[in-house]
């Protein structure tokens, strides 16, 4: 089962044109200095010729984000 988080304002700036209450698929949370970081994927941007993968993987810290699905 894959863990959701849902982005506040202090994650926003991690998200190319985030807002806050956007929902994501994690990709899978590591171990950062302060805390947990979620590595969610986005889908919203189609893939391109350089890349072969249909979603892109933002880094939101800790504080950016809250488990609404674990």
């Amino acid at each position: 089962m894959q863990s959701v988080v849902i982005v506040n304002k202090a994650g926003i700036d991690r998200v190319l044109r985030g807002e806050p209450g956007m929902t994501f698929v994690v990709d899978e949370f590591t171990n950062g200095v302060l805390g947990p970081v979620a590595h969610v994927r986005d889908y919203r941007f189609p893939p391109s010729q350089l890349k072969a993968k249909p979603f892109q993987i933002w880094s939101i810290p800790f504080d950016g984000y809250e488990v609404v699905k674990r």
